[in-house]
């Protein structure tokens, strides 16, 4: 149906081995990447206190364990996530948009999406709370 109806994406028109080899080989790309993910990521929610700093401390104070049970569904998630995240960097890598505008326009809305799966893993990986008492 899209190949036969849907008009050609704007991300796939006037792409060439030039285009794609300057963009893979573009320190600059990689560094804006990282940039715009790191202050997105470290920004998210604008809360008074970061959320990632602040879940950092949390799995410190109370540790990391994941129970048997759960190891595949685990590293099957944080697998989802790396893949989503990796096909997310690529699409900025090769985006023949201007890449700051593609950045600014786009990251706020993916990490928003990503971020509900990597709170789920975070706490499927992170100990609760000890409660002093064996229920």
């Amino acid at each position: 149906f899209k190949i036969a109806y849907a008009p050609p994406s704007d991300l796939g028109v006037n792409l060439n081995f030039g285009a794609f080899s300057g963009a893979f080989l573009s320190v600059e790309r990689y560094l804006t990447i990282f940039r715009f993910a790191k202050n997105q990521i470290l920004e998210y929610g604008s809360l008074i206190l970061p959320l990632i700093p602040l879940m950092l401390i949390y799995a410190i104070i109370v540790g990391i364990m994941i129970p048997k049970n759960q190891k595949i569904p685990v590293m099957s998630l944080a697998l989802r996530i790396t893949l989503l995240s990796g096909i997310y960097f690529l699409v900025y890598l090769f985006t023949p948009k201007d890449l700051v505008w593609h950045l600014s326009t786009s990251m706020e809305r993916l990490v928003t999406q990503i971020f509900p799966s990597f709170i789920l893993l975070f706490f499927l990986v992170v100990s609760g709370p000890s409660r002093g008492e064996n229920n």
